[in-house]
């Protein structure tokens, strides 16, 4: 399983190293116009960058992959030693981590671009595909460690912040590049060839950030629930919400 979860690291970072050049692209394309020769030159140096910390985070979880390995074993052995009696706090606890911080992803993603404002369920879907594939691999030893979590939102609060205020004006992602048909309703020109590469491309790595975040979490809780009787668990993970 952590071969499959840093193979999809991979690729989000290959995603969100192109998202910044593709929206300039995009951009200049959408008004009709042409890059200058310094925006080129700008665009070709991060390019050469951007391959470099591919190149280094690439080998780097390569390198990582015994010790994670390790890691997710201790985890599952702690878990399954943990006392009994308090196996149902841990649930109770582990269930209001993951509410908090789904409505916490959702609300932050919608203050953040106006898409994902209009189209909520794209965000709760993500945290519910996260956590329910954690669920569906709780048995499993070899799963994915708690701590990658910490790291995995941090990636996404900051790829979101960057691509909202670090990009130069008029080239950020925003309401007018929602490529969905509901924008003909509200008044908005219809979405550009170049526009709707960017977006979706930058939807499918936010979904894909939020679903490895939202993993360990929905695996912790999982393993938790398997240390007591079905019916009880599942009880104290909908009393939560109460």
């Amino acid at each position: 399983m952590i071969r499959s979860f840093r193979q999809f690291l991979v690729f989000v970072l290959l995603g969100s190293l192109i998202l910044p050049p593709l929206a300039a692209i995009s951009s200049t394309r959408s008004l009709g116009g042409h890059l200058s020769l310094s925006a080129e030159a700008k665009i070709t140096l991060y390019c050469l960058v951007a391959a470099g910390v591919f190149a280094g985070f690439f080998v780097l979880q390569r390198r990582l992959a015994p010790q994670l390995l390790q890691e997710s074993l201790e985890q599952a052995s702690f878990l399954d030693s943990m006392r009994g009696s308090l196996v149902p706090f841990a649930i109770l606890a582990a269930a209001a981590l993951s509410l908090f911080l789904e409505l916490a992803v959702i609300r932050w993603q919608a203050s953040m671009f106006e898409f994902f404002a209009f189209y909520k369920n794209f965000s709760l879907l993500a945290c519910f595909a996260g956590l329910g594939i954690g669920y569906a691999m709780s048995r499993n030893r070899e799963g994915v460690p708690l701590c990658l979590a910490i790291p995995l939102f941090a990636w996404q609060f900051a790829l979101l912040i960057f691509l909202r205020h670090g990009l130069p004006t008029g080239q950020a992602y925003s309401l007018e590049m929602i490529p969905f048909r509901e924008q003909l309703n509200m008044g908005l020109d219809q979405i550009k060839p170049a526009q709707f590469v960017a977006i979706y491309l930058l939807l499918t790595v936010v979904f894909i950030l939020t679903v490895l975040a939202f993993l360990p979490i929905g695996q912790l809780c999982g393993r938790l629930m398997e240390r007591t009787r079905l019916l009880k668990s599942y009880g104290l993970n909908l009393l939560e919400p109460f």
